[in-house]
């Protein structure tokens, strides 16, 4: 009697460490780990099935997501708000592909901005942007806007 209270308390203890893992890795793909503790504590191996079907959720950072947490706009309301003070300030470059170019970083990103994505530098809102032609340099295989090439100097 006592021999079979025991293990019903070690398998127990055992469902419940697994139930744990398993509501670990339903949070780490996005999802509210205590109801997938539960469905894998009452239901077993079919819980460990659901969490494992579960699709992943927000796991990889996106562009907007480090620009939202950056602080840099305000998605929600669909305007700018206040920039932090010591971010740079740049004339984006306008491409003929309908894109800018921030001269900090060289990222590439919609003409809409007003900021950059890349390094958070605000774009000025000047109605006149400079206007680059790019060329492949041969030697460093960089697109450049200048000659010589700004990257490694050679022509």
């Amino acid at each position: 009697m006592v021999l079979g209270f025991l293990i019903f308390v070690f398998v127990i203890v055992i469902n419940g460490i697994i139930s744990a893992k398993f509501s670990e890795i339903a949070e780490m793909k996005g999802h509210e780990g205590t109801a997938y503790f539960w469905y894998t504590f009452f239901f077993g191996i079919v819980g460990m099935l659901m969490v494992v079907a579960l699709p992943t959720i927000n796991t990889n950072k996106t562009e907007t997501e480090r620009v939202k947490e950056s602080g840099a706009y305000n998605y929600s309301e669909n305007k700018s708000i206040k920039l932090d003070s010591n971010r740079k300030t740049a004339t984006p470059i306008v491409n003929e592909n309908a894109t800018i170019t921030c001269p900090l970083c060289n990222y590439e990103q919609p003409a809409d901005r007003k900021v950059c994505w890349q390094c958070g530098a605000n774009f000025e809102e000047s109605k006149q942007r400079t206007v680059a032609h790019q060329w492949l340099c041969e030697n460093c295989k960089k697109m450049r806007t200048q000659s010589p090439c700004e990257y490694c100097a050679g022509e």
